[in-house]
């Protein structure tokens, strides 16, 4: 009887022995081997943060696991943004203006089994001469002149040619007389205006908030015949005189220029005047410097036809609803006898998330803001928060609560007056959060002062909405507002509540 249990007892061990084995090995084949791989290990960006073509730098990320980026602590002139992901995802690098020595820095991908790749981000030195817009119009011979709408082998290079195209009146392309004889000559194709009618004209070329430039050309064609003209939107236009060479061969012309105002974005034009022929090569805009040469204002043709207190933008949030999951705390609520905190904004639900995109309002990296019922809260206890409007142009969301916004028209720079409701939180027990707040510029435009960018606002009122009006001089459709919170007293308690930003036309003074 006992060597019966006995057997049946080792038997049931072996079972066990066998399952227990199976499900190890189970186990072992099902571990995920880690792949990770970049679109590119190395990033090349100039001066300004911006890749060779001025788009933003960033890598591709394809990967089967989770992952995270770190870098050096001291490496505070780059912000990587997302910090992780899986799948395929884009980690878009953007860096701060470079105004010493050429740097690098190291980012560091790397899985939770240890699994790491590395991107190398190099940036130029201060020293490096910006090249906003470069084109020798093609290398390879045209067998016949074409006319200029019809041609495409323009060959464009620079920072500022996203959107760049070219146009022309009875002007051609030709390689009948290439260009020779100063230093860049590419020879080749050249842009042929041979009567009085003919015209030429290329753009937006963009700024990167840039002021000052030089722009140069070959050119072959008797002096004053040919005119240069500038425009910041495409519709009114001031001469540009440059300086030619006294010669009957090709020669280089240059005019160096600054603006007077910030503009996105410029637009030339060459226009023949006196009837003869006139042929043009190796255009190139570059970084200027300082405030040489001639000085152009476009302040006076680029305002729109908008009567004072046209409205280019409104949001109320009203489409911040309670599906978001956020309460109202200044609206009536007893001082202390609050919701709680709604979500941060990127915690929102699967649901809420795509409305919150759709609305075109976003948060720098490392700034805490939370959604509050119509509202929106900046700032906790401890950290800052900031929230940005979407640019001034032109929209319609596939969601019908988000408001339309009219914008401002492309090439239109106009003045305006930014106005936003606030209140700053106070406890139950009376105590104050700071109320100090900041409003920031971005992109294009500036304070009326025409130079600051952004402005400390007191606001002087706790759990109690008041009415901040900011002017803004020069507006476009690429200018954004920021309003920060927390960065005037970093440690503090940093809470406050902002609503309903309005954009309108100002009256021009």
């Amino acid at each position: 009887m006992k060597a019966n249990l006995t057997s049946k007892r080792l038997t049931y061990f072996v079972l066990f022995f066998i399952v227990f084995c199976m499900l190890s090995c189970s186990e072992k084949e099902e571990q995920v081997v880690s792949e990770i791989s970049l679109s590119q290990p190395e990033i090349e960006i100039n001066k300004l943060g911006f890749g060779k073509n001025g788009d933003e730098a960033g890598v591709e990320v394809t990967s089967n696991v989770y992952w995270e980026i770190t870098k050096d602590e001291n490496v505070d002139w780059i912000e990587v943004s997302p910090m992780g992901g899986t799948g395929t995802t884009k980690v878009v690098i953007t860096a701060l203006k470079n105004e010493g020595e050429p740097r690098s820095a190291e980012l560091t991908l790397e899985t939770l089994d240890g699994t790491k790749k590395t991107i190398q981000v190099n940036q130029s030195g201060g020293d490096e001469v910006i090249r906003f817009f470069s084109s020798d119009f093609g290398l390879e011979p045209v067998v016949e002149k074409a006319p200029v709408k019809a041609y495409e082998q323009w060959n464009v290079v620079g920072v500022g040619i996203l959107g760049t195209s070219f146009s022309g009146e009875q002007a051609y392309i030709d390689s009948e007389s290439p260009s020779v004889g100063y230093e860049t000559a590419s020879g080749a194709n050249n842009v042929l205006l041979d009567s009085e009618d003919s015209e030429f004209s290329f753009g937006p070329v963009g700024t990167k908030s840039n002021t000052s430039f030089i722009l140069s050309f070959g050119v072959l064609g008797e002096e004053n015949g040919l005119i240069l003209e500038i425009s910041n939107d495409d519709e009114n236009w001031i001469q540009l005189p440059y300086q030619q060479a006294e010669t009957a061969e090709w020669s280089m012309a240059q005019v160096k220029f600054h603006l007077l105002s910030q503009t996105s974005y410029m637009y030339f034009r060459f226009s023949n005047s006196a009837g003869g022929t006139y042929r043009i090569d190796d255009i190139q805009l570059v970084e200027g410097v300082g405030n040489e040469g001639i000085e152009i204002d476009f302040d006076a043709l680029v305002d729109d036809d908008k009567p004072a207190g046209f409205v280019y933008f409104e949001d109320r949030f009203d489409w911040i609803t309670e599906e978001f999951g956020g309460g109202d705390y200044v609206g009536g609520s007893a001082i202390g006898q609050y919701p709680p905190t709604g979500p941060r904004w990127d915690k929102l639900s699967a649901a809420c998330k795509p409305i919150w995109n759709a609305s075109g309002w976003s948060v720098s990296s490392g700034y805490f803001t939370y959604i509050s019922l119509g509202y929106v809260q900046l700032g906790s206890t401890t950290s800052g928060g900031d929230i940005i409007s979407p640019r001034l142009n032109s929209y319609i969301s596939s969601y019908p609560d988000i408001p339309k916004r009219a914008g401002i028209g492309v090439g239109k720079a106009v003045n305006v007056m930014v106005s936003f409701d606030v209140s700053v939180y106070m406890g139950a027990g009376g105590n104050q959060d700071s109320d100090d707040i900041i409003m920031e510029v971005l992109d294009a435009g500036t304070l009326s002062n025409k130079v600051d960018k952004e402005v400390k606002i007191k606001v002087d009122s706790w759990n109690s909405w008041r009415r901040i009006e900011i002017p803004v001089y020069g507006a476009t459709s690429d200018t954004r507002i920021r309003i920060k919170y927390g960065v005037a007293s970093p440690g503090g308690r940093n809470r406050v509540f902002f609503d309903h930003l309005k954009v309108e036309k100002a009256v021009k003074e």
